[in-house]
């Protein structure tokens, strides 16, 4: 799942340039968006990685 929300919030930053609300993701294998407490715990913990991953390609492109 980690990668298919990845890939969901890079797809939404390609299209829109930003996503405005997390909580209008609508979460992979989910019919409706989730607001659920967990469920943006689960999209911060995504974006976080995607940042992370970002940062090491900056850190090794130096």
């Amino acid at each position: 799942m980690a990668e298919a929300l990845q890939k969901l919030i890079l797809d939404t930053l390609d299209e829109s340039g930003k996503i405005q609300d997390t909580r209008t993701l609508v979460i992979p294998g989910h019919r409706d968006s989730d607001t659920s407490h967990e469920t943006q715990i689960t999209i911060l913990g995504a974006l976080n990685s995607l940042l992370s991953r970002e940062a090491c390609r900056s850190l090794l492109a130096i």
